[in-house]
């Protein structure tokens, strides 16, 4: 390793130290970093000229002769961040700092996104950055569709987006318009990298499952900080499972989780069976509960069908634990204990996150390219400093 590759990967340590922390002493990044004092000292200070960390006075000063002791921070809102998450419905988005600390959100339905979503988007995360930090630089997005979605170029090849949006090479015409990394998965994927993560419900579990009910329904799988999305990047496409649950005049062989298991199916089931027609969203029927006994049915069997659900993702991909998202999916949390049973002694919880789930999974996978911004700025800034102390040195040795 070069010396300069050295300074950089230093640099990076003390960075990472800061990063966890509201601020440490000198001394304290040395120890923790393993780095020399001398060394530290030199790495801070280069920071500070560029900006990337700063200096204030330390809450606990060391007793001692001479200046007040500093502790240091890094300056989390130098770059920016954004998830997006593209519903069936509605469309979200968040700008955060480097640390993952939301600045602003927007949600617009999908609809009005019109059809040509590369410019739409590029139009909403624009604005939206507009609003909270124009001057930094956007580093990276991260964006979740609800579709599967080709991981090289981001081109939908199943789900209820891809007829509206079809074979449209969003990646790179995103990259186009706002000239910074773009990576793009199905929902589902990143609800499960967000759960497993330190955001999430279970950041320490090695293997996380999560179910995510709304508009739709999908599961996405993360193992070992890695989210599983198969051959084709869909994995988890579980809307063509058969239930295993029947209803009256809806044989269990007959249906699938796709047209049940989800929102508008779930309603469509209240109409079929004589409920009111003034019912058309989840939510309404939700509110039924206890007092409409067709209402009350559907709902039993929905819960059921969640935890049969839940039992046969267990028994197939035996993860450490499960996590229920989605809007449908949450609002059956009072039946946590139930779902608990349903799994034996896999660990279980509702979505920590709720509906930003998929944004924050997504940001949580292209926050590594702050990394490599970081490293651009101090490779850049490597050369002109040489130059500096070269012209000083020939400025002494003139004198």
């Amino acid at each position: 390793m070069l010396p300069s590759d050295i300074r950089v990967e230093n640099a990076l340590a003390i960075i990472h130290c800061l990063q966890g922390r509201s601020g440490a002493l000198r001394a304290d990044i040395a120890r923790l970093t393993g780095l020399s004092i001398p060394a530290v000292h030199r790495q801070i200070d280069e920071m500070i000229r560029l900006g990337l960390v700063e200096e204030f006075a330390a809450e606990h000063p060391v007793n001692h002769l001479g200046r007040p002791a500093t502790s240091v921070r890094f300056v989390a809102d130098n770059a920016l961040l954004a998830g997006v998450d593209v519903g069936t419905h509605s469309t979200r988005v968040l700008v955060t700092d480097s640390t993952l600390e939301v600045l602003g959100e927007r949600e617009v339905l999908t609809d009005d996104l019109g059809e040509n979503l590369a410019n739409a988007l590029a139009d909403l995360i624009s604005s939206l950055r507009r609003e909270c930090l124009p001057t930094k630089p956007l580093v990276a997005v991260g964006i979740g569709v609800a579709a599967t979605a080709d991981p090289l170029t981001g081109r939908f090849t199943h789900g209820p987006l891809r007829d509206r949006f079809n074979d449209i090479d969003l990646r790179t015409a995103l990259e186009g318009h706002l000239q910074c990394y773009v990576e793009i998965q199905q929902d589902d994927h990143l609800s499960a990298t967000a759960e497993g993560s330190h955001l999430g419900a279970f950041p320490s579990a090695s293997s996380v499952v999560v179910l995510e009910i709304g508009e739709g329904i999908g599961c996405g799988f993360s193992l070992l900080g890695n989210t599983l999305s198969g051959a084709h990047g869909a994995f988890g496409r579980i809307a063509q499972w058969p239930v295993t649950t029947p209803l009256p005049g809806m044989p269990a062989s007959r249906a699938l989780l796709g047209s049940t298991l989800t929102g508008p199916g779930i309603v469509h089931l209240f109409h079929r069976l004589g409920g009111s027609e003034s019912i058309q969203t989840s939510q309404a029927l939700m509110a039924l509960a206890t007092s409409d006994p067709i209402a009350d049915q559907v709902l039993a069997w929905a819960r059921s069908e969640i935890g049969e659900t839940l039992g046969r993702l267990a028994a197939t991909f035996d993860p450490l634990a499960l996590v229920l998202g989605g809007g449908l999916g949450r609002a059956f949390g009072k039946d946590a204990e139930y779902f608990q049973a349903q799994i034996g002694t896999r660990q279980f919880a509702i979505s920590a996150l709720g509906s930003r789930a998929v944004e924050m999974g997504a940001l949580v996978k292209v926050r590594v390219q702050i990394d490599e911004w970081l490293r651009s700025q101090l490779v850049t800034s490597d050369v002109p400093a040489k130059r500096l102390r070269r012209h000083r040195s020939t400025k002494r040795k003139v004198g």
